[in-house]
């Protein structure tokens, strides 16, 4: 399955205009999280899994990274992947 190839640019602006105020609030989350994150998404740099895992307050998270093989995909929105579901 392939995942989407295009740029969505309204969300993109609007997520690159929010990081400053995403990072800032990193701390905020304390409830369980699983984080996931493929080493080589093409949408979403992978340094982004270790500033969100260190910037959170949740002691009960799982921390799952991912390298897919194969395929033609950005590897990216990962659920949509059999293999990882």
């Amino acid at each position: 399955m392939d995942s989407y190839k295009g740029i969505y640019l309204k969300q993109s602006l609007s997520l690159i205009w929010n990081l400053k105020f995403i990072y800032k609030d990193l701390p905020k989350i304390s409830e369980p999280i699983f984080l996931m994150h493929d080493k080589n998404d093409k949408t979403v740099p992978f340094k982004n899994l270790e500033i969100i895992s260190k910037g959170i307050a949740s002691v009960n998270k799982c921390v799952n990274i991912v390298e897919m093989k194969g395929g033609k995909h950005t590897h990216h929105s990962l659920l949509m992947y059999c293999s990882v579901q």
